[in-house]
């Protein structure tokens, strides 16, 4: 008897529920773009002081030096965009997807609207900065790399909540199952 060189097909893994894996794409977008945020805050420089073409010896910086309160609302955010869908999918707060996507949404456009504020109206910099870095007042705040990767991230976190806040949900007023035949349920009228 000749042995068969074919192996039987192996199951694909089932999604357990707490699964990360089992995250929507809206909520994974939002936790990627998320994390990019938080990247971009905590590791990036977002402004520096530039002279006569070159940026000043000890003038750039992070989001926190230069940002004032705004930088606390872009931490926020990508907290937001980060850990609530994994704290909603871990089954720790118990709402559903479409609510956590409107708060990651709202977040999203409040850090984005704050930081194209902020790349269009330069951050104050106070005279005494000028005089301990030792440029001229004339010199211009110029915006970095920061800057760019946390307003990409924020427009991705909002685009994520977004996603996730308009995807169909499962459950609602209206029952699309249709009736058992020779049952006398009736189908749910659409008001």
């Amino acid at each position: 008897m000749a042995s068969s060189s074919r192996r039987a097909p192996t199951p694909r893994p089932r999604v357990e529920r707490g699964s990360p894996s089992a995250l929507g794409l809206g909520e994974r977008t939002a936790v990627a773009a998320g994390a990019l945020v938080l990247i971009a805050l905590l590791a990036m420089p977002w402004f520096a002081v530039e002279a006569h073409g070159e940026i000043a010896f000890g003038s750039e910086g992070g989001a926190f030096r230069w940002l004032g309160g705004i930088d606390l609302v872009v931490l926020t955010t990508g907290l937001v965009a980060v850990v609530l869908p994994l704290l909603r999918r871990y089954a720790v707060i118990a709402t559903d997807a479409s609510t956590l996507g409107v708060l990651t949404a709202a977040a999203g456009l409040t850090a984005s609207v704050l930081i194209l504020y902020r790349i269009v109206v330069d951050p104050h910099v106070p005279q005494d900065f000028f005089l301990d870095v030792g440029i001229d007042p004339a010199a211009q705040v110029v915006a970095r790399v920061g800057t760019a990767f946390a307003l990409v991230g924020s427009i991705g976190v909002l685009a994520g909540g977004s996603m996730t806040a308009l995807q169909p949900t499962s459950h609602g007023p209206v029952s699309r199952r249709k009736p058992v035949p020779g049952s006398r349920a009736r189908p749910a009228i659409r008001r």
